[in-house]
């Protein structure tokens, strides 16, 4: 038995299909693990260069490399707005930020803040400001 050329180019295409369906079955499966698929994270930007994050976002990639990251820049209402309506999965802030507080958060850094005084301004020499 032989198959036609007919039945050649409709063998390869079988075969692609299954390829395809095994892929897409593999996909999903990878979906629902949590492994893969898409993250849409907001920055407030604020926090855009802050190291911790930069660290725990190659943490993150190295441990999901099948993950696509999608990242947004934007002011802290718009991203609380965003996480709202389903529109970004989660986002980095800076507390404090009083719409936040319908949401659940977690402290991942804290920053000493220093203020920075001309040696002639009157406060630069008090202990406190």
């Amino acid at each position: 038995v032989e198959l036609t050329e007919a039945g050649e180019a409709f063998l390869a295409d079988a075969r692609q299909i299954v390829q395809l369906a095994d892929q897409a079955l593999e996909n999903a499966r990878g979906i629902a693990r949590g492994i893969s698929g898409q993250l849409s994270l907001g920055f407030a930007s604020s926090v855009a260069f802050n190291s911790r994050i930069f660290t725990l976002i190659h943490k993150f990639k190295e441990r999901y490399p099948a993950m696509a990251l999608l990242t947004r820049e934007e002011n802290m209402a718009l991203l609380m707005q965003d996480l709202q309506e389903g529109l970004l999965d989660a986002a980095f802030i800076r507390l404090p930020c009083e719409s936040s507080k319908a949401f659940n958060l977690r402290v991942i850094s804290t920053e000493k803040m220093l203020i920075a005084l001309p040696r002639s301004h009157p406060l630069s020499g008090t202990p406190t400001v």
